[in-house]
């Protein structure tokens, strides 16, 4: 799952009520948003703008297909 950095700063932010600095502190201890994307199989963009539930069924679709 990915959002823009903008937006998972703040979600980040409200849900552990800390500075923004902090935040991007953390951020830059952890893999980059495009080498996570890179590794992944499947990515589900937590955007406010794109329906996760389609993105969500469009795996389970294509995971459904291998399976069988």
């Amino acid at each position: 799952v990915t959002a823009p950095q903008n937006i998972r700063i703040k979600r980040v932010m409200e849900r552990d009520d800390i500075s923004k600095d902090l935040v991007k502190s953390i951020i830059q201890n952890q893999w980059s948003e495009d080498d996570k994307i890179k590794r992944s199989d499947f990515v589900i963009q937590n955007d406010n703008e794109t329906l996760v539930l389609k993105q969500v069924l469009a795996i389970h679709e294509n995971l459904s297909k291998i399976r069988n």
